[in-house]
């Protein structure tokens, strides 16, 4: 714990206001990161990497550039607040790249609290990062960074608190709850990301309308959405609202069931025995708690649950693979039911009248996603209601 302390302070000694929001320097960096990525054998088996790789080309960078370049008035500037404490989730392994990166961007210090337990994704993507970063060109971004690991020792985390201008907490609930109790800089901030749940929705006669395949690409789609992560990821969707007449929800919803099965099958996924024990203990709970109509199991991956109506405690999910089926006849009934722990739609075959007229009604009460199917994991600036390239700066007021 002393060497973690001492890296700190260390870090903490430097002259860390050295980076201007989206100098050349953080842009090249991330394009240099991306290629590294992308050059690396094999990472089409990784597509949590190759979606990051994607996400820092500079071509993206550069459209959050024009974005950043338009936020403030002409007697505004944005500055970088100072320093960043990132405490990133454990079930995400490349979420802490994301939020760094923003903030690096932006031209804040980061101090990153890396995983404490590894895979191989974690170590490929620590390798290359760790190559890039030591490229005399990043000398600056090496600076300005401070990677760290270790367990449960919060006098580390309260030590680093302290000296933070913004923490982020990623991870949920109980998470947020046991750090909070480490005060920040007196004039600190702070964003979290807390536990969410999100949905799908499908229009079912607009998807019997479609072509074979479509429905195929669609259910392709899905998978990523829902299984990329075991859907731990808090905008996987563990539950799939179909709307329409009831026919065409029993035809369409069996439809796509199958296909999702065959796309499991294509990828020989399966989990792990202890995930699908834990799964099959939630559905002999629900059956003895909730209203249920019939459960389905498409393997070992995939198991359906077909409510008669919507329950809270289908919030209390562990994933796993594990789908709550609702049939509704219109969207805009999930008005009676979302709330602010629900945080991604992921929708085919609405118009986008129909979306916004849905969060029009929720008026704030729960949604900050609403997305395609396939999109439910593509990370944006935009997160959780928070634009997070405005968090991570401070604006100058000049008259």
């Amino acid at each position: 714990m002393q060497n973690v302390k001492e890296t700190i302070e260390q870090f903490l000694g430097r002259k860390l206001h050295i980076l201007r929001p989206f100098e050349g320097t953080q842009v090249e960096f991330c394009d240099s990161l991306s290629k590294a990525l992308f050059a690396q054998p094999g990472i089409r088996d990784y597509p949590d990497l190759a979606a990051l790789a994607f996400w820092l080309r500079k071509g993206h960078v550069e459209e959050l550039k024009e974005r950043f370049a338009s936020m403030p008035d002409r007697r505004q500037i944005l500055v970088p607040r100072g320093i960043a404490f990132h405490i990133p989730p454990r079930n995400v392994e490349t979420m802490f790249v994301y939020s760094w990166i923003l903030s690096l961007l932006t031209g804040n210090a980061n101090i990153v609290r890396l995983p404490t337990k590894q895979s191989p994704t974690y170590d490929l993507l620590f390798g290359i990062l760790q190559e890039v970063m030591q490229r005399v060109e990043f000398h600056k971004i090496q600076e300005m960074t401070c990677l760290i690991s270790y367990g449960h020792e919060e006098e580390i985390t309260s030590f680093i608190s302290a000296h933070a201008d913004i923490r982020v907490i990623w991870g949920g609930d109980e998470t947020i709850k046991a750090i909070r109790q480490f005060p920040l800089k007196v004039n600190g901030k702070e964003m979290v990301f807390a536990d969410r749940f999100a949905y799908g929705a499908i229009h079912s006669f607009r998807y019997l309308q479609a072509e074979s395949e479509e429905r195929q690409q669609l259910a392709r789609d899905f998978y990523r959405d829902v299984f990329w992560y075991d859907q731990g990821a808090c905008s996987s969707p563990r539950m799939l609202i179909w709307t329409g007449p009831h026919e065409s929800t029993k035809d369409a919803s069996h439809d796509f069931y199958r296909r999702l099965h065959k796309v499991l099958e294509e990828k020989s996924f399966s989990f792990l025995l202890g995930t699908v024990l834990q799964k099959q203990t939630q559905v002999y709970s629900n059956a003895l708690d909730i209203d249920i109509d019939a459960v389905q199991s498409y393997g070992n991956a995939l198991t359906v649950i077909k409510l008669y109506h919507f329950d809270p405690r289908c919030r209390e999910h562990g994933g796993g693979g594990l789908l709550y089926h609702l049939a509704l006849e219109d969207l805009k009934e999930m008005v009676h039911f979302v709330n602010d722990k629900d945080q991604t739609l992921v929708y085919y075959g609405y118009e986008l009248e129909d979306l916004f007229r849905l969060a029009e009604k929720l008026n704030g009460r729960g949604l900050d996603r609403i997305v395609p199917i396939g999109r439910a994991l593509n990370f944006d600036y935009i997160w959780d209601g928070y634009d997070m390239l405005a968090e991570f700066t401070r604006r100058i007021q000049i008259e």
